[in-house]
């Protein structure tokens, strides 16, 4: 599996509600001090239309957790982006990248 390595960046100040965004890329993350499997995947994303209080793009930033099945956060979220995800089926995490959620 091939994975977009992005840096970490802080994320903008958004208000709560619904939004399109654009993801601009996904890393393998762990999270330290975790009570569950720290291993996760992060997706970064530019939200449409917004500005942070500087007037740049707007971004932000979320986390799944690396299991994969139908019952899963990440399989939710594939389909999320339009993907049509299937038991048995390889899927390269960086088709993402680019695509509207």
């Amino acid at each position: 599996m091939s994975l977009l390595v992005t840096p970490k960046v802080p994320t903008s100040k958004i208000p709560v509600g619904s939004y399109i965004a654009t993801c601009t890329g996904i890393i393998e993350d762990t999270i330290e001090n975790s009570q569950y499997n720290p291993e996760v995947y992060r997706f970064y994303f530019d939200v449409d239309g917004k500005k942070d209080d500087e007037g740049n793009q707007a971004t932000t930033d979320a986390i799944s957790s690396r299991a994969f099945s139908p019952k899963s956060k990440l399989w939710g979220w594939l389909e999320a982006f339009g993907l049509q995800p299937e038991v048995g089926k390889v899927m390269d995490l960086e088709s993402v990248v680019g695509r509207k959620v």
